[in-house]
């Protein structure tokens, strides 16, 4: 597609989960919206896949190595090499990568050096070493407020940080035109053929993560045995997951484990669900603040999440629940059960939807003042 204003664009992502292809998609989109022509470029994909197998396989070997890439010594180093050897393979398939008036990077170890001008996207609210260890960028874009208070000072002020507030992809924006309340909800549980007078918790995890969730099915239902309310898996790349709970639970109208899923039809189950159950965070959190979603984090990814775990606490949509798989299922029953005892209301609920929806807007300004 041509640009409209003359401007090209050319996102540079990788798996690491999903999260950082989910931001380069979103960011993909809205350039187009705005005017711009833009490409995506994923590098790493080997190194990225080995990473994310050791989170899923090993969570405290990989928290003990994002903690040690944490530091800026080590960071630099790794950084350097890899941006090196990506972007030269970029630029052999990329002829025209001199071409793109930027090159906006959605992951932490790739920083461009030989494009027109740098941005690099910081998607976590505590920002990574990575993010900000040399080759260094022109400029930083930050999803989170919270970053600039987190960030030591002197870093703050030597490089050119921008607060963005995150994008999210298309369909999330427009299932949040149509939610201005809860009870909008019944009509997108009516489109997907659910009951519009049942209870509905959507169950996530970022990528594969999905099966952190399978010890926690069987206290599910016996804690919500008597209750007019079902579970539904969005089970993603876990086909294995997907396959195998669908055979136990067959005919048990209690549970739904759906394949993959398009953003289109994610977007719809968010917005049909009364809540979200979440083993890990990141961006699913976004969507699903489009969506007017209460947040019940039963897992996170040690390291990389607790601040948005914090994040979504302090503004009052999330509730992290502690202790054993049983404490946690039924902490969460008298939470959606006891509207008294649970801080998460429509008001604030409605406040963040409001604050997400305004990110786009931030995003199109940094980016038409400086690309």
């Amino acid at each position: 597609m041509e640009s409209k204003n003359g401007k090209k664009v050319l996102i540079v992502t990788a798996l690491g989960g999903s999260g950082h292809i989910s931001a380069a998609k979103a960011l993909k989109y809205w350039l187009t919206e705005w005017g711009y022509e833009s490409v995506i470029a994923s590098v790493g994909s080997s190194t990225s896949d080995e990473l994310y197998g050791l989170s899923l396989k090993s969570p405290r070997t990989y928290k003990s190595i994002y903690a040690l890439s944490d530091r800026s010594s080590v960071s630099s180093v790794i950084v350097k090499g890899f941006s090196r050897l990506e972007e030269a393979k970029i630029m052999e398939v990329l002829t025209e990568y001199h071409d793109f008036d930027a090159v906006i990077s959605t992951y932490p170890f790739f920083h461009p050096t030989k494009a027109k001008k740098s941005i690099i996207t910081c998607l976590d609210p505590v920002v990574h070493s990575s993010w900000l260890a040399k080759p260094f960028a022109d400029h930083y874009f930050m999803y989170w407020d919270e970053s600039t208070e987190i960030l030591p000072q002197e870093i703050v002020k030597r490089r050119d940080i921008v607060l963005t507030g995150p994008l999210v992809r298309a369909s999330f924006y427009d299932v949040a035109k149509k939610l201005h309340s809860a009870g909008d909800k019944k009509e997108f549980k009516i489109q997907l053929g659910l009951d519009p007078d049942k209870r509905y918790c959507l169950v996530t995890a970022g990528g594969a993560w999905i099966g952190k969730s399978k010890k926690y099915i069987k206290h599910f239902e016996t804690a919500f045995r008597n209750e007019n309310m079902s579970f539904i898996f969005m089970c993603g790349k876990n086909k294995k997951f997907q396959e195998q709970m669908s055979r136990a639970y067959s005919g048990n109208s209690k549970f739904v484990f759906l394949p993959w899923k398009e953003e289109k039809e994610v977007a719809q189950y968010m917005a049909a669900s009364d809540y979200i159950a979440m083993f890990t965070i990141a961006q699913i959190s976004l969507e699903a603040g489009l969506a007017l979603l209460p947040v019940y984090i039963f897992g996170y990814i040690d390291g990389q999440e607790h601040y948005h775990k914090k994040i979504l606490t302090d503004r009052g949509v999330g509730v992290y629940l502690d202790g054993t798989i049983e404490e946690k299922v039924w902490e969460f029953k008298e939470l959606v059960n006891n509207k008294k005892q649970n801080n998460i209301t429509e008001e604030k609920l409605i406040a963040w939807q409001q604050h997400l929806l305004d990110s786009n807007r931030r995003y199109k300004e940094a980016i038409d003042r400086l690309v």
